[in-house]
């Protein structure tokens, strides 16, 4: 693990659920930021419950976003509640939450309402649709921002049903633009001072995804069309079948088109002059296809890949998350890593994909079971034993209840 990591110091209060939120002070803490993680009486963050999968018990999405982190359970609908997590602000470098502005305002925890006892936090607001506009009170899921920003019209196969990204892309990628909000007003701060407001959204996620498509649409007044595995502006690019499996080949210019023929020792086909530029391809992709597709269908994905790696063309094989969790280029660059779990043996997860002066960003605590750190941050905040003992017993905290895992 790199030594001094570079928000070691930083302190952050996190009042997030589900993924977006919680991805974004993953990414906080693994970088070294200090992050309590509030959850509510009961339950937790929303993810303990979604499954199956769990693993031995617990919910395999709520352990892909929470390590490195701690946990305090704490009742927000409360005065002695709030009262805590205040507290815990008024002394924090950055809070992040994914509350309804409403719901923010009406906990006294907006942003002009958290700066006053602390003037220079940087506040972190991730929301469905943005901070205005008609919808910004409305709430959201990925799944809808995908259908209502774009996603699904050019995901999948024409004329087929519409068909959603196969993982959670916009909230990992709000938590991404929330992180980097982040980064950007820790900087900010120390270069000017005051208070940072940062504010970040699953809609402008799902926009920002597509430049190109939006582009494209501007420039030409074309509604863009699903590609299946291919590219709009690209031939051939795409995933062809195989005897045993699909190949995607990428022979996204001239240069990569001509080693292709070579592959597929047709020298004839170079010579076409339908597919004599990337611009011509695109306009006879069908025809390409139709053309290409015998070679890859009367072979293995083996052989098929080796023809085309010896000729110096980009290609990969279809593979599923089990060969990938085996691939060599996996291993060598220690992205799944093996980290200790008090409850869950052999336990293994994702790493960040950076490094920093060549090293990998290490696990240094596995998530934590709900409310495992309560009694520690309000010791922390100056509660003694018996004021800590008073909360519990009137169930404005808990610490370390028994959270059902499944249904």
């Amino acid at each position: 693990m790199p030594s001094g990591l570079p928000l070691a110091g930083v302190r952050v209060v996190d009042i997030t659920h589900s993924i977006a939120g919680p991805f974004c002070t993953q990414l906080l803490a693994d970088l070294g930021a200090d992050v309590v993680k509030i959850e509510r009486p009961g339950k937790g963050d929303d993810s303990r419950s979604w499954g199956p999968p769990f693993w031995e018990g617990i919910s395999a999405t709520y352990l892909a976003f929470n390590r490195n982190k701690q946990s305090a359970v704490v009742d927000l609908k409360t005065p002695a509640g709030r009262a805590i997590v205040s507290g815990l602000v008024s002394d924090a470098d950055v809070v992040v939450h994914n509350l309804l502005p409403a719901t923010a305002t009406r906990l006294g925890l907006d942003f002009d309402t958290l700066t006053e006892s602390n003037s220079s936090l940087v506040y972190c607001a991730i929301s469905a649709h943005g901070s205005v506009g008609p919808l910004s009170d409305q709430p959201g899921y990925d799944a809808l921002m995908q259908a209502s920003a774009g996603l699904m019209s050019v995901t999948g196969h024409r004329d087929a049903e519409p068909v959603r990204v196969g993982f959670s892309v916009i909230d990992i990628g709000t938590g991404m633009w929330a992180a980097l909000g982040v980064l950007a007003s820790l900087r900010t701060r120390e270069q000017v001072g005051g208070p940072q407001r940062v504010d970040v959204s699953l809609y402008e996620t799902a926009l920002a995804w597509l430049p190109a498509q939006i582009m494209s649409y501007m420039a030409t007044g074309v509604v863009p069309q699903p590609e299946g595995s291919g590219a709009a502006m690209m031939a051939p690019y795409e995933a062809f079948q195989t005897k045993d499996g699909y190949l995607l080949v990428a022979a996204n210019n001239d240069a990569q088109w001509q080693r292709l023929c070579v592959a597929m020792e047709a020298p004839g086909l170079a010579r076409d002059s339908r597919f004599a530029s990337n611009e011509l391809r695109v306009g006879h992709r069908l025809a390409l296809h139709e053309t290409i597709a015998p070679f890859f269908a009367s072979r293995t994905t083996a052989v098929a890949e080796s023809a085309m790696k010896g000729a110096g063309v980009a290609c990969s094989p279809v593979r599923g998350i089990d060969q990938l969790m085996s691939d060599p280029q996996t291993r060598a660059l220690e992205m799944i890593r093996r980290t200790s779990h008090d409850d869950i043996v052999d336990y293994r997860d994702i790493a960040p994909a950076v490094r920093l002066n060549g090293e990998r960003l290490m696990s240094r605590s596995a998530p934590p079971p709900a409310g495992a750190n309560t009694r520690a941050v309000l010791a922390q905040l100056g509660y003694g034993a018996d004021a800590i003992a008073a909360l519990e017993a009137a169930g404005v905290v808990e610490a370390q209840p028994e959270i059902a895992a499944a249904p």
